[in-house]
């Protein structure tokens, strides 16, 4: 491996073959400095689902 490695997805370059995950960190400043630190050039995001209709109906069954 040389030191001019890297690779494209997608078009886009990449020198770190390094991917951190956002979870788990205690709070954003934590999760930061763990990035900057990792030097990664790609972080993964987690996104919560909700279903909205059940939701609203709890949202309205605690109005009662």
């Amino acid at each position: 491996m040389s030191t001019n490695d890297s690779w494209t997805v997608a078009g886009r370059t990449f020198t770190s073959r390094l991917i951190v995950g956002t979870g788990k960190y205690k709070d954003f400043e934590q999760n930061a400095a763990a990035l900057v630190a990792s030097g990664a050039e790609i972080i993964t995001v987690a996104v919560r689902r909700v279903n909205v209709a059940i939701v609203g109906i709890i949202q309205s069954a605690s109005q009662i």
